[in-house]
């Protein structure tokens, strides 16, 4: 790849892992940027699932003090992840290249306004409790006995973030959210360990079945790596309203963009 393209998705990973210390939305800047620079459509996405990884790894590295305890929670729940993962993934390679050109301006589309309307998300299950502070311990189970739509919703969040996934941080937040009665870190990551499951083991499945374009995926790795490491220490300093607006509205255009190139 020439060097242009590399200086486009070294920084390009570097605002990529920052958005996602927001809720997840990593692919909204990381997928357009590998389009930008040239990859076909489900190539930049099978790029952008494998640099993925490695932002995914920092942010479960950075929860362990979250995730004690959580062990029996993540038993249940990192095999249907996987499974959905899989799922999404085969989708992927075995479906016509230009279908998947033609469904993703809808899948940013519906991320966009996940992003803009999260707190309408979190209430379509009708099961949103109010959010314990963090000073209270995890409750054991999911809240009203929802045990079963929170593991179907787990296998089909999976299923997306194996297929495309921008939001699918967004979907699972709101997701566990609705549905367990645990402090708002606790449920931050536990999504990103359920995230990275999926992530994972599309990408070993693209690992396996396809040519990978390591030319784009190290540096946008790289990149991935430094914003996550560097987003929490940002955002500290920014107003989250207005980002989440600001992705929320660039992301639209994007689906408009994509949709007049693909139709």
């Amino acid at each position: 790849m020439p060097l242009p393209q590399i200086l486009l998705l070294f920084p390009a990973g570097i605002l990529s892992g920052i958005v996602s210390t927001v809720a997840g939305l990593a692919s909204l800047v990381s997928y357009p940027a590998l389009l930008l620079a040239g990859l076909p459509p489900v190539t930049a996405n099978i790029s952008n699932t494998i640099a993925l990884v490695a932002n995914g790894a920092g942010a479960v590295l950075g929860s362990q003090k979250e995730l004690r305890g959580q062990g029996p929670r993540l038993r249940k729940s990192l095999p249907i992840t996987l499974a959905g993962g899989l799922a999404g993934g085969l989708v992927l390679i075995v479906a016509p290249s230009d279908s998947f050109a033609r469904v993703v301006p809808f899948f940013i589309a519906g991320a966009a306004l996940i992003v803009l309307f999260p707190n309408q998300v979190r209430a379509l299950p009708g099961l949103l409790r109010r959010r314990a502070p963090d000073s209270v311990a995890p409750h054991p189970g999911p809240v009203r006995g929802a045990e079963l739509l929170m593991f179907t919703g787990i296998f089909f969040t999976g299923m997306y973030g194996g297929y495309f996934g921008a939001a699918a941080g967004v979907i699972m937040m709101a997701l566990l959210t609705a549905t367990l009665d645990t402090p708002f870190t606790v449920t931050n990551a536990l999504k990103n360990t359920l995230g990275e499951a999926a992530n994972a083991v599309a990408a070993i499945l693209f690992l396996c079945t396809s040519t990978p374009r390591w030319d784009a995926i190290v540096p946008l790795a790289l990149g991935m790596f430094v914003g996550g490491y560097i987003g929490p220490r940002i955002f500290r300093r920014l107003n989250a309203v207005f980002l989440h607006w600001l992705i929320g509205l660039l992301a639209l255009g994007l689906a408009v963009v994509l949709f007049i190139q693909a139709y």
